[in-house]
């Protein structure tokens, strides 16, 4: 899972992130704080600009996830 490419504008990241991430919704709701409604609607389209605050919030939320995910990772392989 790539956070961002280069040339994928900062929305579409956090809809396809959410898209990836389907069956966890709730939880990123919970941990992202931004309000579980907000979250469908930006998967189903109903929301074309959630806001920066939304988008900042939930790409905050995967990159902790990601770098939680990568000491786990490490620190998995040193034990090795």
């Amino acid at each position: 899972m790539t956070l961002q490419p280069m040339d994928e504008p900062i929305f579409e990241t956090v809809k396809r992130l959410l898209e990836e991430s389907r069956g966890h919704l709730t939880r990123i709701a919970e941990e992202s704080g931004v309000n579980i409604a907000s979250i469908r609607n930006i998967m189903n389209g109903r929301s074309d600009n959630p806001g920066v605050q939304t988008c900042q919030k939930l790409l905050d939320y995967f990159r902790a996830r990601d770098e939680m995910i990568a000491r786990l990772r490490q620190n998995n392989e040193s034990r090795a």
